[in-house]
């Protein structure tokens, strides 16, 4: 019977140690622009806490999933260096603040028609740490 306790007490713990809390912030340590036109509904931070990343995960507008960038339309600037991976763009070691531009097309397939949407923004993160950014359109 103790037995079980302790393996209840350990599934607990490491359960508890496993949960990653979302930290509060301000809108002066973390916020973003749309641009006119843009069809980007909603730009969600979280904040992390310590370490030193932000990545960018994008959306797609009709299933929550992801979505194709028309890397002919993408234009970046940002003073650091960025690594795409499927539709996430992750920054490893930023400068803080954390200034970041983006504009690009997105592809929405419906049936048998593809749609281009416009998509612009800019954001800055000011307060140091570690940031999940996630792009609506």
């Amino acid at each position: 019977m103790k037995t079980h306790y302790l393996f209840l007490f350990l599934f607990l713990f490491l359960l508890g140690c496993s949960v990653q809390k979302e930290l509060a912030f301000t809108e002066e340590d973390a916020n973003y622009t749309n641009k006119t036109d843009s069809k980007v509904r909603s730009v969600r931070f979280r904040y992390l806490g310590e370490g030193n990343r932000v990545e960018f995960n994008f959306r797609d507008p009709v299933s929550g999933g992801g979505l194709t960038i028309d890397e002919n339309s993408l234009i970046l600037q940002c003073k650091n260096f960025g690594r795409w991976s499927g539709n996430r763009l992750s920054f490893d070691q930023p400068t803080f603040p954390f200034q970041f531009y983006i504009r690009y097309k997105i592809l929405v397939h419906s049936g048998t028609s593809t749609e281009s949407r416009h998509c612009e923004f800019d954001l800055t993160i000011n307060k140091p740490g570690s940031w999940r950014v996630e792009v609506n359109h």
